[in-house]
């Protein structure tokens, strides 16, 4: 919709599919149910027709969804505080706090304890 107030196009429905998609996504983050199938449904428009919404921009629907995920579980660790890293797995939408902990460390390189021990020594 941004693009096409720049470049005076219209935005095609992919576009603002995945941009809808992406907002749903932001909403309903935390729920560890979360799927592609609920983002489809709660948005109007078939699974597949999703997946390919997001295979021309990038990541698939469920690589967009675990990296928001980390993302957003690696900014609470980094607050520190008198969190567990299975509290934060757990807010963050991971059903498991071990696979949350390889998933962290396969992405960012450094385990998730890491990061909140160093935040907490920073504090």
């Amino acid at each position: 919709m941004l693009g096409s107030v720049v470049t005076g196009r219209e935005p095609t429905y992919s576009a603002v599919h995945l941009a809808i998609a992406k907002a749903y996504i932001e909403e309903h983050l935390l729920d560890p149910r979360l799927s592609a199938a609920r983002v489809a449904q709660g948005i109007g428009i078939s699974e597949r027709h999703l997946s390919r919404v997001f295979a021309s921009g990038g990541p698939s629907v469920p690589q967009y969804l675990l990296g928001r995920r980390l993302e957003r579980a690696r900014s609470l660790l980094a607050e520190g505080g008198e969190v567990t890293v299975a509290e934060v797995a757990a807010r963050c939408g991971f059903g498991s706090a071990a696979h949350f902990s390889h998933r962290f460390k396969e992405r960012y390189g450094m385990r998730a304890t890491d990061v909140l021990r160093e935040a907490r020594s920073r504090a």
